[in-house]
């Protein structure tokens, strides 16, 4: 195995236990949720969850708290 597909590999088993230990996201990585719209109802939305303990965007209600 190449050093490249070593670490891309490492990369992959990374992200996956990250995944793995969201408590937010689903098995595929994304957060599931609402939007606050401005016009101030709520839609459906859906967020790609990067595990850095960022705040989630203004408005975005995740299903899963």
């Amino acid at each position: 195995m190449t050093d490249v597909a070593m670490q891309r590999r490492l990369e992959a088993e990374t992200r996956r236990a990250a995944i793995t230990d969201c408590p937010l996201c689903d098995d595929e990585g994304w957060i599931s949720g609402r939007h606050r719209l401005p016009s101030g109802t709520l839609g459906s939305a859906a967020w790609r969850c990067d595990h850095t303990n960022r705040p989630l965007p203004t408005g975005f209600i995740p299903d899963r708290i």
